[in-house]
């Protein structure tokens, strides 16, 4: 191999490791060859290993980079596609759902010149698919079409520090407002 191939491929290497996870499948490619994360989607199983139908487990990890933000709005978007890729058009999030905090792994080493070890933010929920009619309750249940177009801009748009999502405004995890209710006619 040539020194300015050993060179480039050096150099890409150092380029994608100070990025953020972008929206993707986490793969043992990805986890090889690009940049590790993304998201998985299992069924969750009762005990006796048995799956429970129509209950997922959709399930986000970024990297050192990735912004709790992120990790939220692309592992809320993979639900909404996951909804509607199944032929569902709604979720609701389950009570065993979490947003949380891996310690750093000592065998993830950033190609830096320095490293400071950061915890991986990991979205993982539960999940059960909704058939309309439903009443669409953000942040527990979701119209999944809606939710979806609220976030893709974000997801697919511009993006900011080190590949993360711009700071935004959540509408998407409020209620709708109430009705207003109508004056009668005389």
């Amino acid at each position: 191999m040539t020194t300015t191939i050993r060179a480039a491929i050096l150099f890409a290497a150092f380029v994608l490791s100070a990025c953020s996870t972008p929206y993707q499948e986490d793969n043992l490619l990805t986890r090889t060859l690009g940049t590790p994360g993304g998201y998985r989607v299992t069924q969750v199983v009762d005990a006796m290993r048995k799956p429970i139908e129509g209950v997922w487990r959709v399930r986000y990890e970024g990297n050192n980079w990735t912004t709790a933000d992120t990790v939220e709005v692309y592992g809320l978007y993979r639900c909404a596609t996951f909804a509607l890729e199944q032929g569902f058009e709604g979720f609701e999030i389950l009570p065993s759902s979490r947003m949380s905090f891996l310690p750093p792994d000592p065998r993830v080493q950033p190609a830096q010149f320095y490293y400071v070890p950061v915890p991986i933010i990991v979205f993982s929920v539960d999940i059960r698919l909704l058939k309309k009619p439903f009443a669409a309750s953000p942040p527990m249940v979701f119209d999944a079409a809606a939710l979806k177009a609220s976030l893709e801009p974000h997801v697919m748009g511009e993006k900011c520090d080190q590949g993360n999502i711009c700071p935004h405004e959540k509408d998407y995890l409020r209620p709708p407002p109430p009705p207003v209710p109508q004056e009668p006619t005389i």
